[in-house]
C-alpha cells in the first residue's frame, strides 16, 4: 500500500484531541491557581459536560465527528468555560460572605442568570455569519457555528443549573485536606500578587487614562488607523482559506495538441529523473510512491512523501526543490508544481480574468499579461491560459459575399450539408430507426482545392465558388472556451513564493500593468479571478452578515443595559480586538 489516507486522518485527529486535552488541563491549572481547587474542578468539569451534551444533539443536526467539528469544539473550549467561571466565582463570593452552600448557590446563580443568558446569546449571534458563506467554503464552515451554538446552549443549562447543584452539595468537611494546603498557600500568594498589581499598577494607570479621556480616545483611534493602513497597504497577506498541504507533490504538464507520445514520455522521464536526484541527496526527502499518468496531451507526475520526511521536507519545500532540479522544459505549453491540490485552498495563488469582445485581442492581451508577470520577482508557474488546439479552417464571409446578399447563416447552412451531411430519409425497420444521410464523397471533402471551388448559391439564384464569397484561413481551435455573461474570458494564472505577496503583486499590476493593457486593447476588462474572486464573494457575504449581526448584538445588549447609548460604546470597543 503506497498511501493510507486513514493515517492522515488519525494523525490530524490525534493532534486536535491532544490540543483539546492540553487546553482543558491548562484551564484546570489556571483556575486552581486563582480559585478553590474543588471549585476549579467543578467549573472545569462543565466543559466536557457541555461537549458530551452537544454530541447528543449533533446527529439530529446532520453533523458527524470530523476535522471541522473537532476544530469547532476546540474553538468553544475557551468560551464555554467563561460562563462557568462567572457563576462559580459569584457563588464563591457569597460563600465567603458567610452564606450557606445552598443559599450561596441559589443567590449566585440567580444573580448571574441574566448576564450569562445575554452573554451566551451574544456569542451565538456572533457565530451566525459563518452560516452565510457561499460556495464550497460555506459548506465546510457551516459545521462550525452548528457545533459551537449547540455547545453554548448546553453550557447555558450547565452553568445555571448543574454547576450550582454541585456547589450546593459540596462536602464542607474536606476543605482542610492536607494535600490542598500547599495549593491553597500558592493560590493565596498569587491572589495577593494579583490584588497588589490591580491596586497599585492597573488602577492608577486606569485612573490616569480616564482623567485624560481625550488623549486616550485619540491614541485608540490612531492605533486603529495604523492597523487599517497596514492591512490596506498590501503588506499584510490575506487568505480566507489558507493552503492545507498534503503529503503529496504533483507536477502537471500540458503539451501542445497532437504531440506524439514520445514527447510525453520524454517530459515524464525528465520529471522522474529529477525527483530521483532530489531523493538521492544526503539530506533529501524520501518518497514512498511515485505515479505518472499520461492522458492525451496532459501529463501528471505525483510523488508521495514518506512519513519520516514530512518534518524536514514539507511538500511546499519539495515542490520548490523539484522545480529547480527539473530545470527548463522544452516543447510544452504549461508546467505547474502543486503541494496543496484538493480542498478549498487549492488553485493558483494569483488568477487574473481577462474579457474582451474580440477573441484575437483577448488572446493578445493574455499573452502580453503573461509576459509582464514573468518580469516580476517571486512569480512561478505562469500560464497565459492559451493552449493551441487542433488545426481548423476559419471561414468568414467576405465583403463580396455580403454584396451578393449572403449572410453568415446562409454560408453555414450551405457548408453543413455537403460536408457534414443532411438527413434525407428516416425509416423504422422493426424496432430500429434507419437514417440515410447525404453528403459529398470523401474524395471531394478532403481536398482544400475542392473546398475552395465549392459552389455557393446566392439569394438571386446565381452561384459562386466559396473562395469568392468567403475568406478562408488556416488556424487552430481553442482547447477550452469559458464565457461569463456571453463574453469569452481567459484566466492568466501564476504562483507566488509567499501568500503575503499576493496583495503586493496585485497592487503593482493595478497601478502599472492593467492601465497599459486597457490602453492597448480598448474594451478589455481585467479582474481578479480564482481564489481572489472566491475570497471577494465570501468577504462580501460576511460583510453583509456582520452588519446584521451588529444590529442583533445592539438589540441584545440594549435589554440588560436598559440604555441605547451603552451598547454603542461596547460595540465601538470590538475593533480593538
Amino acid at each position: 500500500m503506497s498511501r493510507d489516507t486513514s493515517e492522515v486522518y488519525r494523525d490530524r485527529l490525534s493532534l486536535l484531541l491532544k490540543n483539546a486535552w492540553l487546553g482543558l488541563a491548562l484551564v484546570l491549572v489556571l483556575m486552581a491557581l486563582f480559585l478553590e481547587a474543588r471549585l476549579a474542578f467543578w467549573v472545569t468539569l462543565g466543559i466536557p459536560t457541555a461537549f458530551l451534551g452537544a454530541m447528543l444533539f449533533l446527529p439530529w443536526l446532520g453533523v458527524s465527528i470530523n476535522m471541522m467539528s473537532m476544530f469547532a469544539f476546540i474553538i468553544a473550549l475557551g468560551i464555554v468555560v467563561d460562563d462557568a467561571i462567572m457563576v462559580g466565582e459569584n457563588i464563591h463570593s457569597y460563600r465567603e460572605q458567610g452564606h450557606s452552600l445552598r443559599e450561596a448557590a441559589v443567590r449566585g446563580a440567580r444573580e448571574m442568570a441574566m448576564p450569562i443568558s445575554f452573554a451566551i446569546l451574544s456569542n451565538i449571534v456572533a457565530f451566525l455569519p459563518l452560516l452565510f458563506l457561499p460556495g464550497f467554503l460555506g459548506m465546510i464552515f457551516a459545521v462550525v457555528p452548528v457545533v459551537v451554538i449547540t455547545v453554548f446552549l448546553v453550557s447555558w443549562l450547565e452553568a445555571l443549573f448543574i454547576l450550582p447543584g454541585h456547589l450546593a452539595h459540596r462536602a464542607g468537611g474536606r476543605a482542610g485536606s492536607p494535600w490542598l494546603k500547599p495549593l491553597d498557600r500558592l493560590r493565596r500568594t498569587l491572589q495577593g500578587g494579583l490584588s497588589h498589581f490591580t491596586q497599585h499598577q492597573f488602577a492608577p494607570f486606569l485612573q490616569r487614562a480616564l482623567d485624560q479621556r481625550l488623549l486616550t480616545v485619540c491614541l485608540a483611534i490612531a492605533l486603529l488607523v495604523v492597523a487599517i493602513a497596514w492591512a490596506m497597504s498590501g503588506r499584510l497577506g490575506f487568505s480566507l482559506m489558507p493552503r492545507a498541504e498534503s503529503d503529496r507533490v504533483q507536477a502537471t504538464v500540458t503539451l501542445p495538441v497532437g504531440s506524439p507520445i514520445s514527447e510525453d514520455r520524454r517530459v515524464r522521464d525528465q520529471l522522474l529523473e529529477s525527483a530521483q536526484v532530489l531523493s538521492q541527496r544526503e539530506d533529501g526527502p524520501h518518497f514512498s510512491a511515485t505515479r505518472a499518468q499520461i492522458d492525451g496531451d496532459r501529463l501528471n507526475v505525483r510523488l508521495t512523501l514518506a512519513r519520516d520526511s514530512l518534518d524536514d521536507w514539507p511538500p511546499s519545500r519539495v515542490a520548490r526543490a523539484w522545480r529547480e532540479e527539473a530545470g527548463e522544459f522544452t516543447g510544452v505549453q504549461s508546467v505547474r508544481f502543486e503541494s496543496d491540490f484538493g480542498g478549498p485552498g487549492q488553485g493558483a495563488d494569483l488568477t487574473l480574468r481577462l474579457s474582451h469582445p474580440d477573441s484575437g485581442a483577448l488572446e493578445s492581451a493574455a499573452t502580453r499579461l503573461a509576459e509582464e508577470l514573468a518580469q516580476l520577482d517571486g512569480l512561478t508557474d505562469i500560464d497565459s491560459g492559451l493552449a493551441d488546439g487542433k488545426p481548423q479552417l476559419e471561414i468568414r464571409l467576405s465583403p463580396e459575399g455580403r454584396a451578393m446578399g449572403l449572410t453568415g447563416a446562409d454560408l453555414a447552412g450551405q457548408l453543413r450539408g455537403p460536408l457534414q451531411g443532411v438527413t434525407a430519409i428516416e425509416q423504422f425497420i422493426g424496432r430500429h430507426e434507419i437514417s440515410v444521410v447525404v453528403r459529398l464523397p470523401g474524395s471531394d471533402r478532403n481536398s482544400l482545392s475542392d473546398l475552395y471551388r465549392l459552389p455557393i448559391h446566392t439569394p438571386d439564384g446565381a452561384t459562386a465558388p466559396l473562395h469568392r464569397v468567403a475568406d478562408i484561413h488556416l488556424g487552430r481551435a481553442a482547447t477550452t472556451l469559458q464565457r461569463i455573461d456571453g463574453r469569452r474570458i481567459i484566466n492568466v494564472t501564476a504562483d507566488v513564493a509567499s501568500e503575503a505577496q499576493v496583495n503586493q503583486v496585485l497592487g503593482t499590476l493595478q497601478a502599472d500593468v492593467f492601465p497599459a493593457l486597457q490602453a492597448g486593447w480598448p474594451g478589455l476588462e481585467v479582474a481578479p479571478g480564482g481564489r481572489q474572486q472566491e475570497t471577494a464573494d465570501n468577504v462580501s457575504a460576511l460583510t453583509q452578515a456582520t452588519w446584521l449581526t451588529l444590529i442583533a448584538l445592539y438589540a441584545l445588549l440594549a435589554i440588560p443595559f436598559r440604555s441605547y447609548l451603552q451598547p454603542l460604546l461596547v460595540l465601538a470597543a470590538i475593533h480593538s480586538g
